[in-house]
């Protein structure tokens, strides 16, 4: 529960401070969610690519990975910040996305409680 709490408050932390930077809520709420993304996929990813090889160099090194995050990182705030005008079209798309994410936890944890 510990780690829920941190991730969600340390989350909104970030959307009020890019809310009063940026004054726009949805744009501050892209450029958190895109982070968030970044942030929360780089283990995952460097756990598959860890075992990864190409022409001898091992994709899954911290030294590879994180510069190509932080050159996503850069460029996706950019990006969002200045050349993205029209917000709907990318809020629309995350809100389905995040729903179909929700879809299979809701499933295992309505199963379980059924079964149980």
């Amino acid at each position: 529960m510990r780690p829920l709490v941190i991730s969600l408050g340390a989350a909104l932390l970030l959307l009020v401070i890019c809310r009063l930077i940026l004054k726009d809520w949805r744009r501050a709420a892209l450029l958190v969610s895109f982070w968030l993304i970044l942030f929360f996929t780089y283990g995952h990813l460097y756990q598959v690519l860890k075992s990864t090889a190409f022409q001898g160099f091992s994709l899954g090194r911290h030294r590879y990975l994180l510069v190509i995050y932080l050159g996503l990182l850069g460029a996706g705030t950019w990006w969002i910040v200045r050349k993205v005008r029209d917000l709907s079209l990318a809020t629309q798309a995350l809100n389905i996305i995040s729903l179909l994410l929700l879809v299979y936890p809701t499933y295992q944890v309505t199963s379980f409680y059924l079964n149980a």
